[in-house]
């Protein structure tokens, strides 16, 4: 684990309490790192192209046969 070290003046700390601002700046750094998640994921979803990949067609088709009676009236 990595430690970083922030400098925060004394009145901040003691009127939003150390455990507040913990939670705080971890709550935003897992928000963050989620959103860089997204983003990436976005990305390549662009590249995916299912209305043209063929295995995504057979798979489709493959589960519509095997399923299709649940949906059927």
């Amino acid at each position: 684990m990595t430690e970083f070290k922030v400098q925060l003046d004394d009145q901040v700390v003691r009127a939003l309490g150390y455990h507040r601002i913990e939670e705080y700046i971890n709550k935003h750094l897992v928000q963050m790192i989620l959103k860089m998640s997204s983003q990436e994921l976005l990305r390549d979803l662009k590249e995916v192209d299912l209305e043209n990949d063929e295995q995504w067609k057979i798979a489709r088709e493959e589960a519509w046969k095997s399923q299709s009676h649940k949906y059927q009236l």
